[in-house]
């Protein structure tokens, strides 16, 4: 399962220039459909499905597509930012036992 801290590395990267609108064309393929279909805007969306709701289920999917994509160039934002080793500090494992401290 990816860690905690990946993820927020990741959400971190997807807000640079170079990521942000390829993310907004994948957003808008999962959103926009939806949106013609019940004649709602994005903003009514978000009301009627509430903003926790919204971001675990719309954004989350558009998400999850885009991690996974391999985009015109060939390029996949997550290959990218463990290229760059962005993510070494966030997907070293921690210990899962108690650090004993001396006394």
């Amino acid at each position: 399962m990816i860690s905690a801290r990946l993820l927020q590395g990741l959400m971190k990267w997807l807000i640079r220039d170079e990521w942000r609108d390829r993310f907004s064309e994948v957003y808008d393929r999962h959103l926009l459909p939806a949106c013609e279909r019940t004649g709602l805007d994005v903003d009514e969306v978000v009301s009627v499905l509430g903003d926790d709701w919204f971001m675990t289920t719309v954004w989350g999917c558009a998400l999850e597509d885009f991690l996974t994509r391999e985009l015109d160039d060939g390029r996949n934002i997550v290959a990218d930012y463990l290229k760059r080793g962005a993510g070494r500090k966030a997907h070293r494992r921690e210990p899962t036992w108690p650090r004993c401290e001396p006394q």
